[in-house]
């Protein structure tokens, strides 16, 4: 069952009719109590085990961006495992992403390139420790709408990607002499109606959303706020794990075209002026196995 809590208030607008030669004051012009507007501080991301809880990461926020990520390992002691930290330049578009390690791994930095539109050109990324570096570049053909992937090194990474009319990738494809695969994701708006992988099979998720809910703050858009867009956040990631998390509504439901149950719920709580304050992942059976605590400034 999908638990919301929500708060609403109602106003009463009177109105009233006086003569031409009537004395009686009118404001024309009232006051009233401005909405109230909050930025991100902090998100936390937590396991759940039953009763028991682990905080595996922390993002900080500003200007509704991402600031930095502390991932966690362990419980007892709690261990910090990662930093990455997240520059953007006089554009506001994201720069460099440093990546410090604290559990064997060697540090790496990544820096994006753009091209006038704001759209993902470059993608560079260097391993400190083994001076391992390697090179994404794309090129946009807008008369096909396709963006085309070309890695150095090379791999087995989705090279070809497709844009609908809005501008926006909604599949990748990998193609070589001894193996492709293709994803493809179906979109309403900026919410991800399904995604269907296609390999040696083909399998696809469905996720509904809650249209009735009024979404206030930065929340669902963080992502989008730091990458500078759905499309910009598929090439980076190479899939459609971060564009999933930036939907216009908040999800309620993921579940597999060939299950008859849904698999995932969500459940949102809120705070009183209608902010998303905690989100939690429930299996079908009602356990909760992770949830976010969202806090504001």
């Amino acid at each position: 069952m999908k638990l919301r809590l929500l708060f609403f208030a109602a106003f009463l607008s009177l109105a009233s009719c006086s003569s031409d030669d009537s004395t009686d004051p009118v404001n024309e012009n009232p006051d009233p109590t401005p909405p109230v507007e909050k930025n991100l501080k902090k998100i936390k991301e937590y396991y759940v085990n039953g009763e028991s809880e682990q905080l595996i990461m922390v993002t900080l926020c500003a200007n509704n961006k991402i600031d930095q990520m502390i991932g966690y390992e362990n419980d007892d002691p709690l261990e910090i495992g990662s930093i990455y930290d997240y520059s953007y330049n006089a554009q506001g578009r994201l720069s460099d992403i440093d990546v410090h390690f604290y559990n064997g791994f060697t540090d790496s930095s990544s820096s994006f390139e753009y091209d006038e539109q704001g759209r993902l050109i470059n993608f560079d990324n260097v391993n400190d420790g083994s001076s391992t570096h390697w090179r994404r570049e794309y090129t946009y053909n807008n008369e096909d709408n396709v963006v085309t992937g070309d890695y150095d090194p090379g791999g087995n990474l989705p090279n070809t990607f497709y844009l609908n009319g809005d501008g926006i990738i909604y599949k990748m494809e990998y193609i070589n002499e001894y193996y492709n695969s293709a994803t493809e994701v179906n979109y309403e708006g900026n919410n991800i109606l399904s995604r269907t992988l296609t390999s040696y099979g083909s399998s696809t998720v469905n996720y509904t959303y809650d249209y009735e809910t009024e979404v206030k703050g930065e929340y669902l858009n963080l992502f989008r706020n730091s990458f500078g867009g759905l499309s910009n956040m598929v090439l980076y990631e190479v899939d459609f794990n971060f564009a999933l998390s930036s939907p216009d509504n908040y999800r309620l439901t993921e579940s597999k075209t060939n299950s008859t149950d849904i698999n995932y719920y969500y459940e949102y709580s809120f705070d009183e002026e209608g902010y998303p304050v905690e989100v939690r992942e429930l299996y079908n059976n009602g356990n909760v196995f992770k949830k976010i605590v969202i806090e504001y400034e």
